[in-house]
């Protein structure tokens, strides 16, 4: 047997990890970490007897003690298979922001807990039931001397290995011979746990579905907003600014509901003072109508999330997708082998909600885009997107898209579109910029999926108009696919940030 403490490095000299043949309590708990620990009780080191590899085989208390503490740290749906000489982790993650930062923290409770015989160890990071990338370590003494500040990530990022041809569907995952949520206290878990792994599957299962909301995957997120249109009638300016109270919820393997409240803060939305009829529906020039009440919900659906193989992702949604509008829809993404190319189509068949009520106008509207987004292999935080098809209001066009990540999470980008026909403006094209900005770069602490979004634009005409998918499948995978293809890429996974930068 053999104690491991395991802490995280720091840029200036990394704290220690040791190894050592008592199990005398000790925990690491460096003054400048700024964030919780991965471990129960936000520690950052944890002093255990480590089982052997016989003993991990035949003790569910030791297999319990990890996935304990993986739920504890905010992870969900986890499900743990045995490899040859390790193990398999796959794993669900909905409120950090940054994937690598969750590998990261999964990776060190795996370490923490695992036999020191353990040669490989896999990470799959799952998202909506959709498999995502795996990540397999066949070296983890190597990512244990990088956790303890004594490696690099270049000696590190040559260790990680990526698959996406090989992994299985989330949807058929070997069943677990035990729980894979956890919802009684630490002290209860290793008689619950061996309770439970002799129960049999449908009992084990009808248990699993018993658990408590944050563990089904679900969460709930703050976001706030503000616009500012040029442009508006009258030759004036426009503006909405507010807080969105956003959440989602697990109901079912694949299926999910998810919605947003709003409440306007500050708001000058000038009202169109024509009525004229001349060019396209009026599909978005009526913005200011739904500027009251401060306070609407925003959007509420739900979601079948499914895949037809490694790199098909499929959605299917319906309900109220904005403040404007709601419907039915579906969606089609395709990852190419190189991960740098994404292809989706998306068709949606929706309705103008009414201004006050639950119900919609008579009026529908069809649309139907083919995306495709790049992200090149010299610039991978950069993502260029061309999206062409049938808009909001019936017109023929195309737009182009471009947002870069920085490394804190900050993104910033632009956009230009165009129709082949005009609106009641005169307009046949629209652009503007935008900024999303994680809360926790402002406030401090763990990088969470909230965020700040900042748009300028024009003034809505009608003309090459999008609908806003809450649930869009590139953006909702696309920082799940970004790998570590170099080792300026593992900024997030060192999980210890200077400055306190998630």
């Amino acid at each position: 047997m053999a104690t491991l403490l395991l802490a995280g490095a720091c840029a200036g000299g990394g704290a220690q990890a040791q190894i050592t043949n008592n199990a005398a309590p000790y925990a690491l708990a460096p003054e400048w970490v700024d964030d919780r620990g991965p471990l129960p009780g936000g520690r950052w080191a944890e002093s255990l007897v480590l089982p052997g590899a016989a003993a991990w085989e035949e003790d569910t208390a030791a297999r319990a003690r990890l996935l304990y503490a993986l739920h504890n740290d905010g992870f969900a749906n986890v499900a743990l298979t045995p490899l040859p000489g390790g193990v398999a982790l796959h794993l669900s993650d909905t409120w950090r922001r940054s994937p690598l930062r969750a590998l990261s923290r999964a990776s060190r409770i795996a370490l923490a807990y695992l036999p020191l015989s353990t040669r490989t160890l896999e990470i799959r990071l799952d998202i909506q039931d959709m498999a995502g990338p795996s990540y397999r370590y066949d070296n983890l003494p190597e990512l244990r001397r990088y956790f303890s500040g004594d490696s690099t990530d270049a000696a590190l990022a040559k260790t990680i290995h990526i698959a996406h041809e090989n992994i299985q569907k989330a949807q058929e995952l070997p069943d677990p011979d035990y729980l894979d949520r956890v919802t009684g206290q630490y002290a209860d878990m290793p008689a619950a746990r061996a309770q439970a792994a002799r129960q049999p599957r449908e009992s084990v299962r009808s248990a699993r579905e018993a658990a408590w909301f944050g563990a089904r995957g679900g969460g709930v997120w703050l976001q706030t907003y503000a616009s500012l249109y040029q442009g508006a009638p009258g030759g004036g300016r426009g503006y909405d600014a507010g807080l969105k109270l956003a959440g989602q919820l697990r109901v079912a393997p694949g299926w999910w509901l998810q919605g947003a409240l709003g409440l306007s803060a500050v708001q000058d939305l000038p009202r169109r003072g024509d009525t004229a009829t001349a060019g396209l529906a009026r599909v978005r020039s009526g913005l200011a109508d739904y500027g009251s009440p401060r306070a609407r919900v925003d959007s509420a659906l739900i979601h079948r999330y499914w895949q037809a193989g490694p790199r098909w992702y499929f959605r299917a949604s319906a309900g109220w997708y904005e403040a404007m509008y709601g419907g039915i829809g579906a969606q089609a993404l395709y990852v190419s082998p190189s991960r740098n190319w994404t292809f989706d189509v998306a068709a949606d068949r929706v309705r103008l909600r009414e201004r006050a009520g639950l119900g919609f106008e008579s009026a529908s509207h069809n649309t139907a885009l083919l995306s495709a987004h790049y992200r090149p292999a010299w610039a991978e935080r950069l993502t260029l997107t061309a999206r062409a098809g049938r808009f909001l209001a019936g017109d023929l066009g195309a737009r182009a898209e471009i947002a870069y990540t920085l490394p804190a999470g900050v993104e910033v980008g632009a956009w230009y579109a165009r129709s082949q026909d005009r609106d009641a403006y005169g307009r046949a094209a629209n652009h503007g910029l935008f900024m999303r900005v994680p809360l926790s770069l402002l406030l401090g602490g763990a990088g969470s999926v909230s965020q700040a979004t900042l748009q300028f634009s024009r003034w809505p005409g009608d003309a090459a108009q999008m609908l806003d998918q809450p649930a869009d499948l590139a953006r909702t995978l696309r920082s799940v696919l970004r790998t570590p293809a170099r080792e300026d890429d593992l900024g997030d996974f060192a999980d210890l940030p200077p400055g306190g930068l998630p």
